[in-house]
């Protein structure tokens, strides 16, 4: 059993609270509020403008395994993002906004941090937001779960931070209260969420009125939207916490924002159990707010365009078209940071594919192009084995695993591979090819990894050796 954060590429784990279907938003005065002049809180939408910020998160986690040592882990995040409107729609109510990031990730675990994993990681999305701060989601059409949760994945990139409930569309003032739906950032998955807003503080600095809103977050909340419900499929979790955010309101944007939360999880894993506490801490801030030169917004808002084109498809079911579009935006990017987070969305998005009994990509007869293998680190390549194993499909998990396996990463930690070399052992029993389950529990047993977990875990893959044996002797 492995840590709730370890496997997950870094880039699904940065801190965000989305905000999701709002409660009718009326305003209403705090105990003790101050008189103060009231006004409108209005998200504002700049085509040409690029809005850079600076972010960090630390995500650390304690957590007990039934027959195991506690382990530890602590997960830091790095980085900047840069935004762009690419449309403004509904009378100016709407904004698509393109987003490209960056970030340096570093996941330690074991005492003292003696195992450690560090890369870097690039992404970009594409997301619509209303005036109110509201996150319109896309809503996908009927398919498996395995098909949702990838979709999720490759759009949770794109999800335009927001750290309180949707804005009240009525004038407001220091001691405001205002209450909405949100999702809580938590590792791999998001937690349907409920927040109570607060405006605490208003006034000028250099010129620029502000405002600071601070938010308390739970999870659950019975008027979360329907079509969340499924994306709670991690651990079970209940999660508390603050955020707290400063808000330009001449210019319509977070100047900075903070987020605190809290959470207790529990699940199981392989017949084994597990509970623990987690700690989710982040912060952004703006580092700048730049007009481009002309071309470059137009080709900024020409790439925003068609990755959101190709998520529609994807979230329509049209997966060999949404994957297509990705694709050759893939081919034709001459963006570095683009291109690579292009590469990321087509490592997810490929497995939607239907393959015939030799592995080989069904495709419509229109498309000429060759079948490609699925791409992206192999830590990504570590989730879709994953993915498969919880969606039934145990050929396509173990093709995923002996993928990882193969990868020649020193930054993967030797535990992590261990881990995935039980679950080929696993996956080859439970597929009934018993000699190769056998070499591969013997495999396991000789690998270089000496954590309290991993010695416990290839003490398992000792036992089922005996076990097997002594089956086949019977």
């Amino acid at each position: 059993m492995r840590s709730v954060l370890a496997g997950i590429p870094g880039l699904l784990l940065l801190v965000r609270v989305v905000a999701c279907q709002a409660d009718e938003t009326t305003s209403t005065p705090a105990p003790g509020a101050s008189a103060q002049a009231p006004f409108m809180l209005e998200f504002k939408f700049r085509p040409g403008t690029e809005f850079a910020y600076d972010f960090s998160s630390v995500i650390t986690q304690r957590m007990s395994v039934s027959g195991a040592e506690d382990l530890t882990h602590k997960m830091t995040l790095t980085g900047v993002t840069r935004q762009i409107a690419a449309d403004v729609e509904n009378d100016g109510r709407v904004g698509l906004i393109g987003i490209r990031g960056h970030a340096a990730w570093m996941l330690t675990s074991g005492s003292g941090g003696t195992n450690m994993i560090s890369r870097d990681e690039t992404w970009c999305g594409a997301h619509r937001v209303d005036a109110t701060g509201l996150s319109i989601r896309r809503q996908s059409q009927a398919g498996d779960r395995r098909q949702h949760l990838l979709r999720r994945a490759v759009d949770q990139f794109s999800e335009i931070t927001q750290i309180c409930a949707p804005f009240p569309t009525n004038r407001v003032g220091v001691g405001s209260q205002w209450q909405g739906g949100v999702l809580l950032p938590t590792p791999g998955t998001r937690q349907p969420g409920r927040a109570v807003s607060t405006i605490t503080q208003a006034g000028t600095t250099n010129g620029t009125r502000f405002c600071v809103i601070r938010s308390e977050v739970t999870s659950g909340g019975e008027q979360s939207h329907e079509t969340w419900k499924v994306e709670s499929w991690g651990p079970d979790m209940e999660i508390h916490g603050t955020t707290e955010g400063r808000f330009d309101l001449d210019r319509g944007i977070w100047l900075e924002t903070k987020v605190n939360l809290q959470a207790k999880f529990a699940g199981r894993v392989e017949e084994s159990g597990f509970d623990g506490v987690m700690s989710i801490r982040g912060m952004t801030k703006l580092r700048s707010a730049v007009p481009l030169p002309a071309q470059t917004a137009a080709e900024q808002q020409q790439r925003t365009r068609a990755l959101d084109g190709a998520l529609k498809r994807l979230f329509a079911n049209d997966f060999e078209e949404g994957v297509k579009m990705l694709e050759h935006q893939h081919a034709k990017e001459t963006d570095p940071d683009w291109k690579q987070g292009l590469n990321v969305a087509l490592a997810m998005t490929r497995p939607l594919l239907k393959y015939d009994s030799n592995g080989v990509r069904i495709k419509r007869d229109s498309e000429q192009e060759a079948a490609k293998p699925a791409e992206g680190s192999p830590l990504l390549v570590y989730a879709q084995a994953a993915e498969y194993t919880k969606a039934g499909e145990l050929d396509k998990a173990l093709e995923a695993y002996s993928l990882f396996l193969a990868a020649k990463d020193d930054d993967i930690p030797a535990g992590t591979r261990l881990l995935a070399q039980f679950r080929v052992a696993n996956l080859l029993e439970k597929l009934g090819r018993i000699e190769e389950a056998l070499d591969a529990y013997r495999k396991a047993g000789t690998m270089n990894a000496d954590d309290d977990y991993s010695r416990k875990l290839k003490e398992k893959a000792a036992g089922r050796t005996t076990e097997l044996m002594n089956k086949d002797k019977k």
